[in-house]
């Protein structure tokens, strides 16, 4: 591909010279270097829509493109590869979409990353994240910034769908899919990881489980709720059927520093309650959509809950944002309270029916997650 072409016509960056400086003969600090420099323009792409926006974009694009192609991944030090995991997180909706088998295409937009729209393969599209992917892997701050670009992310296209969608069963589709689609992503991240670092075993290296944890969190609390250096990491608009098209990180995300907001190591190895907090994040987004019966709240216990709000007209919502998982299973017993009879109640009062909205939410992220870890693991093995 021609240097500098940009194959969807707008006008942007000349990456004639990002594709000179990738083919430098760099020492391993100015790669760290170059790569910083990337990852911080990269961060523009969360503008308006103006020049500034399609500059970020094309160097985003080209970059990915170039850094497969042209420089020695064995100078990769630590530092650059955070840059790196920054630079991929900020592209995390077309990471999504590739890793779903859909291309490198943002799916709020129909948009493909800068470089790609003329690789028709999408096994050839993907291959690339996944080679840049690959080379970060073992670095727990490059997989945990990755994951936490794919979990805003998610979070972003369930309120979308939200704001979107007429049908309350559009709505809940369009929750369970960004929620689905983003664990399948984490899910490939994680089986590269594992392969980078030479273990089979399930999510039991460092950078698999940094992705995991952080994407888990991520996806149930938002970034804003993280206290420390991870709360700064993000110049996020998620939530809002606005502009930008894209949320991204200014800075890596340290999987050190997670412990501030979480009370735990991001590189400890996943629990089972990791799986919950997807859960959790499509029940509290169904609940505060308005899509929940407002009998729903008057279950069992369910004002021994904290995180169960009664808003100024009444009506009821749910807050997880500070609770990063730690009340996954309340979650679970409250809604295991309201789809049963209500042994407790007045015999003579009227009998309070399940929800069928929650019924709906379905709860199979693990076996989605799993899925694109098996896809991982086989594209790792191919790097190896």
């Amino acid at each position: 591909m021609q240097q500098g072409y940009h194959p969807d016509g707008t006008t942007g960056a000349d990456t004639t010279r990002l594709f000179d400086l990738s083919k430098r003969n760099w020492g391993k600090t100015g790669l760290a270097g170059f790569t910083a420099a990337i990852a911080a323009g990269s961060s523009k792409r969360n503008g308006d829509g103006g020049n500034e926006t399609v500059r970020a974009d094309d160097l985003s694009g080209f970059s990915i493109m170039y850094l497969v192609d042209n420089t020695d991944k064995e100078l990769y030090n630590d530092d650059t590869k955070a840059h790196v995991g920054q630079l991929l997180a900020n592209c995390a909706p077309e990471l999504t979409s590739a890793w779903g088998e859909g291309g490198l295409v943002n799916s709020r937009t129909g948009k493909y990353l800068p470089g790609f729209r003329d690789i028709d393969d999408k096994e050839v599209q993907f291959r690339y994240v996944a080679d840049l992917s690959y080379a970060v892997a073992d670095n727990a701050d490059a997989t945990g910034t990755i994951a936490a670009g794919l979990a805003e992310f998610a979070r972003q296209r369930s309120q979308d769908s939200i704001a979107y969608y007429d049908s309350d069963a559009d709505k809940l589709g369009g929750i369970h899919n960004a929620y689905n689609q983003g664990a399948e992503a984490v899910g490939v991240l994680t089986g590269l990881a594992d392969q980078k670092s030479s273990n089979n075993a399930e999510e039991n290296s460092k950078g698999a489980n940094a992705a995991v944890n952080i994407f888990s969190d991520i996806a149930l609390t938002g970034l804003s709720a993280w206290s420390g250096p991870a709360a700064v990491a993000v110049n996020s608009t998620a939530g809002q059927m606005i502009k930008p098209a894209v949320t991204t990180l200014a800075k890596p995300v340290i999987a050190d520093a997670v412990s501030n907001a979480t009370g735990s190591e991001a590189v400890e190895v996943p629990t089972e309650n990791s799986e919950r907090s997807l859960w959790a994040a499509s029940v509290q987004d169904a609940a505060n959509a308005g899509l929940l019966d407002e009998r729903d709240f008057d279950a069992d216990n369910s004002n021994t809950y904290t995180w169960i709000k009664e808003n100024e007209d009444g009506s009821h919502s749910i807050d997880l944002s500070n609770t990063h998982g730690a009340k996954n299973r309340e979650v679970t017993d409250w809604v295991n309270s309201v789809q049963s009879p209500d042994a407790k109640r007045d015999p003579n009062a009227p009998k309070r029916p399940r929800d069928p909205t929650l019924d709906k939410l379905n709860d199979d992220f693990k076996g989605v997650r799993a899925d694109g870890r098996t896809r991982g693991v086989t594209e790792g093995k191919n790097r190896k």
